[in-house]
C-alpha cells in the first residue's frame, strides 16, 4: 500500500490520520502519517518511500507516541507492502532490532498492509563469512603503511593529516582533518591527490576549493613528487582549520576530531577513548545480514565496553529530524556488534567485550535558545526509550 491507500484505509475505520510535515512541535516529515486511537498511536509509512525511510520512521513514531502519549501504551507501527521482498526483508529484520531495543513499557505491533508479521530470522554470522571486509578486519592481513605513504606524513608533519584504512576497498585514504585530499594504491607505488568527484552539476563545493589551492597539482603522482604534493596538503590544512574548507563536510570533521582525541566524548564522568588510534577506519556494521555495509562513526571504548557513538553536526533546516534519526544508527550499530558472534573475537582480542556494547549520539554543544533546549529535551526523551546517551561535545 502507498500513502494515499494507508490514509484512506484509516479514513474508512473512523480515524483523522495526519500527514504534513511538522516543524513546530513533533519535527517530523510529510512521510509519516499519523493519528490516535483511544489512547494507543498508529503511525504509518507508504511503500514509495526509500527503503531507509520505513525504518527511520520507527523511531519517528516512538517519538510521536513519546510527545502524545507517554511511555505506556499501544503503537501500532503500519508498513506499504514492498515488491521486492528482499529490500521488504532487510527492513523488517532492521525493524525488529529496534522493536527489541525499546526500553520503556510500550506494546508495539508490527503490521504490513495492517496484517501483523512476525521477526525474520537473522544469521549475521554466516553473512559476514561471506564478506571480504569481514576477513580484512578479523584475519591477520598485512595492513603495514606504505612508505610512500609514510613519507608523504613525515613531510607534511601535521597531526591534521592521517591516513585511513579502507576495510572495503584496497586504497590508502589520506584525509585532511576527515576530508579526503589523497589516496595511495594498495601496492603503495602511486598516489592520486584529488577531492571527492566531477559530477552532472559540475565540481562540489569543496572540491572547487580544492582546485583553487592544488591547481595543476591534482591528479596521480608518484614518490619523486612528495614534496610538492605536500605543499599542497599543508594549504589544504590551512584551509580546513579556518578557511573555506571548514564549511564542507563539517561531520567528518567532527569525526576526525573525536577520533584523534582533539573533541572529547564524555559520559557519567568518564571519557571515551578510540578503539582504533593508528590508522583509523570506518567500523562496518550490518543492519540486516543481506544489506549493505553501514559504516559507524566512531567505534569508541571505556575500558573493556565497546561503544558506537553517531556523530552529528547541525545543518539545514530538519536537524530535530537528522538528530532523532542519529538514535536509529546508534541502535542498530550497537544490536549489530552484540549479535555478531563472529566477530566477537576480534574484539575480544583488543580487550573488549562485544555482548556489552552501548551506544551514544554526540553532537556540538546546542546553545541556550528555547527552540534548542526544546529539541535537546525531545533528543534525550527519545534516546532513553532505546538505551541510548546523548552527548554534547563541549
Amino acid at each position: 500500500m502507498n500513502k494515499e491507500e494507508i490514509i484512506d484505509d484509516l479514513k474508512k475505520q473512523g480515524l483523522s490520520p495526519e500527514h504534513h510535515r511538522d516543524t513546530k512541535n513533533f519535527m517530523i516529515s510529510s512521510k509519516i502519517i499519523r493519528c490516535n486511537n483511544n489512547g494507543n498511536s498508529i503511525v504509518a509509512v507508504g511503500n514509495e518511500t526509500r527503503k531507509d525511510d520505513p525504518i527511520h520512521g520507527f523511531v519517528d513514531a516512538v517519538h510521536y507516541h513519546l510527545q502524545t502519549q507517554g511511555k505506556t501504551g499501544t503503537l501500532r507501527y503500519i508498513l506499504g507492502s514492498r515488491k521486492n521482498f528482499e529490500e521488504q526483508k532487510e527492513i523488517l529484520c532492521s525493524l525488529f532490532s529496534l522493536v527489541n531495543s525499546i526500553s520503556i513499557p510500550l506494546n508495539v505491533q508490527i503490521e504490513i498492509d495492517f496484517s501483523s508479521v512476525n521477526q525474520p530470522l537473522e544469521d549475521f554470522d554466516t553473512a559476514l563469512k561471506k564478506r571480504n571486509w569481514f576477513k580484512k578486519i578479523t584475519k591477520s592481513q598485512n595492513m603495514t603503511l606504505p612508505e610512500m605513504a609514510k613519507e608523504l606524513s613525515a613531510t607534511v608533519n601535521d597531526d591534521a593529516f592521517r591516513w585511513y584504512r579502507n576495510v572495503t576497498g584496497g586504497n590508502w585514504s589520506g584525509r585532511v582533518e576527515g576530508l579526503q585530499v589523497c589516496s595511495i594504491n594498495s601496492k603503495g607505488d602511486t598516489g592520486t591527490l584529488d577531492v571527492g568527484k566531477k559530477g552532472k552539476q559540475g565540481d562540489g563545493l569543496a572540491r572547487k576549493v580544492f582546485i583553487e589551492i592544488a591547481g595543476d597539482k591534482a591528479g596521480v603522482f608518484l614518490d619523486s613528487q612528495i614534496s610538492g604534493v605536500a605543499s599542497i596538503i599543508k594549504k589544504l590544512i590551512e584551509s580546513r582549520k579556518s578557511g573555506e574548507l571548514s564549511k564542507y563536510q563539517r561531520e567528518h570533521l567532527l569525526e576526525s576530531r573525536v577520533l584523534r582525541g582533539v573533541a572529547k566524548l564524555k559520559v557519567e564522568e568518564k571519557i571515551l577513548e578510540p578503539v582504533v588510534t593508528e590508522q583509523p577506519f570506518q567500523f562496518p556494521t550490518l543492519w540486516s545480514p543481506k544489506g549493505n555495509p553501514r559504516f559507524l562513526d566512531a567505534l569508541m571504548r571505556d575500558e573493556n565496553i565497546p561503544w558506537a557513538v553517531e556523530l552529528k553536526e547541525p545543518t539545514g533546516s530538519s536537524i530535530g529530524q537528522d538528530y532523532r534519526h542519529a538514535v536509529t544508527q546508534a541502535v542498530l550499530y550497537r544490536e549489530f556488534i552484540k549479535k555478531a558472534s563472529a566477530m566477537h573475537e576480534w574484539f575480544s582480542d583488543i580487550g573488549l567485550t562485544a555482548s556489552k556494547c552501548r551506544s551514544a549520539v554526540a553532537f556540538p554543544k546546542m546553545d541556550l535558545v528555547k527552540h534548542q533546549q526544546k529539541l535537546l529535551k525531545q533528543h534525550q526523551k527519545i534516546a532513553e526509550a532505546f538505551d541510548v546517551r546523548i552527548i554534547e561535545i563541549s
